[in-house]
């Protein structure tokens, strides 16, 4: 801003035009360029891009570690060509902090690299031979772990596809598959904290996607990898891979009901023992869910309506704020909540709650969801469309199309989600309340035959707790 250049100077009267334009005014930008007779606008044009691109850098620098050692590896190499090795030595160390944090292979190598230069160009030449020796044995060792990463990551990769084809593991399969890959095989202890993560996460995605699903090991798959990202390594694991941990767990411990994990959960919480692992907010989120589903399993029906709206409360009463004292939004976790809210409201018959709970879920944009979400969402507003007698057939049907486009569009959904559209189908042609019931109780039977995990593992338990109701009330009525 202070140079010299005429151009230099130039390149802040176009940013004040620019930043000063009023598009409600009759006057264009092109005018007011003109006006200004700046001699080369497209130059001074590019010259104030790279400079605001630049002071974008620098400040998002502060906040990105990747960023940071981007900006640290420009200084080494500026260094470097001043000779100045002892600003190099102490510039390596605080790079070395930074690269421990963004856990890459690659900025692990580069760092080795400028490490072992330095060594190298301070050392005669008897110890370079050795230093040279020690630089590729540890690369190798780099080397190693980015291989085994890698091989994980394309194990992954292909037993996902596998999974959004439909298809399912049986149990000899997936027996198979631990028996004969490495990297179960191998003892965690002697791999690296983000090889060791994505070994358990393997072995939930082939445990969650078993016919029949192996409930017992998916659990303790779940927990043992909590435990290792969460409580042993915390400090060698990815922010983004301890909220799925975490996550996760309190998903797997509501649908085997484990009672017992999920309250060790909530006492981590509340002695804020995580509070230094999570985001403020995640871990608020996450508390607030771990409540709702300790009362689901083990609920307390005379202060049903009360603690949902406490529980909502204390969610609007949450700070909202990230470190930088800037507004955040965690909107997986924020939609998996309202959709808990709403399902814990549909199972305790508060359905008037439950409607006013689903207008907040409304508010999410649904390109942000993948399609089961959105298929919970609408299996949501389904049940609470066809509940309210105010609600047309019209209004019925417009809501029932909508779901059936949601199934057409994932072919590797549960077989069940395709018999809710033709329930509610159903359901809308029945006029006469006899035959409301019989495909309400046909439904029921059907559910019933379901194992409990499997309900949840659908989203269904608001809906089978619906469906029950219907029923018992509907052959009340009739009686």
């Amino acid at each position: 801003m202070y140079s010299g250049n005429k151009q230099a100077r130039e390149f802040m009267v176009l940013y004040e035009i620019i930043d000063g334009h009023d598009e409600k005014k009759n006057k264009t930008i092109k005018d007011k360029i003109k006006d200004a007779k700046l001699k080369n606008p497209a130059a001074i044009g590019t010259y104030l891009y790279n400079t605001l691109l630049t002071a974008l850098t620098d400040y998002h620098r502060k906040l990105s570690p990747e960023l940071e050692l981007l900006n640290n590896q420009q200084q080494f190499i500026i260094l470097q060509k001043k000779g100045l090795y002892n600003q190099m030595y102490s510039l390596l160390k605080q790079m070395q902090k930074k690269v421990d944090k963004v856990e890459s292979i690659t900025y692990e190598l580069t760092q080795l690299r400028y490490e072992y230069n330095l060594k190298i160009s301070q050392n005669f030449l008897e110890k370079r031979a050795d230093l040279y020796d020690e630089f590729h044995e540890k690369v190798i060792g780099k080397c190693k772990i980015l291989l085994a990463q890698s091989q994980i990551n394309l194990f992954n990769s292909e037993i996902s596809k596998k999974v959004k084809k439909g298809y399912q593991f049986t149990a000899e399969e997936t027996n198979r598959i631990i028996e004969n890959e490495w990297f179960f095989k191998e003892s965690l202890d002697d791999l690296q904290p983000n090889v060791v993560n994505s070994v358990y996460f393997s072995k939930m995605l082939l445990y969650f996607n078993q016919d029949p699903i192996d409930w017992d090991m998916f659990h303790e798959t779940t927990m043992e990898r909590f435990e290792f990202v969460v409580l042993k390594q915390p400090d060698k694991i990815s922010m983004f891979n301890k909220i799925a941990s975490i996550y996760n767990v309190t998903y797997s411990c509501f649908m085997t009901s484990n009672l017992k994990d999920l309250k060790n959960l909530q006492e981590l919480f509340r002695s804020n023992k995580l509070s230094d692992k999570f985001h403020v907010q995640v871990q608020e989120i996450i508390g607030l869910l771990i409540e709702l589903y300790l009362n689901i399993i083990d609920p307390e029906q005379s202060y049903s309506e009360g603690f949902l709206m406490d529980l909502y409360e204390r969610y609007k009463g949450q700070n909202l704020q990230g470190p930088d004292h800037t507004n955040i939004s965690i909107p997986f976790f924020e939609f998996g909540f309202f959709c808990a809210i709403v399902e814990y409201s549909i199972i305790n018959k508060l359905f008037d709650k439950a409607e006013t709970f689903l207008f907040e879920i409304d508010s999410f944009n649904s390109k942000d969801l993948n399609i089961k979400d959105r298929i919970r969402y609408c299996l949501l507003n389904l049940i609470l469309v066809f509940q309210n007698p105010k609600n047309t057939d019209s209004i019925k049907s417009s809501e029932v199309r909508k779901f059936k486009y949601l199934i057409d569009q994932d072919a590797s959904l549960e077989p069940m989600i395709f018999e809710l559209y033709q329930f509610f189908s159903n359901l809308q042609k029945a006029y006469l309340k006899e035959d409301q019931l019989i495909v309400f109780q046909v439904m029921f039977k059907r559910l019933s035959k379901m194992d409990v995990r499997d309900v949840k593992k659908l989203n269904l338990l608001a809906f089978y707790e619906w469906v029950n109701f219907m029923v018992s009330s509907r052959e009340t009525a009739l009686k």
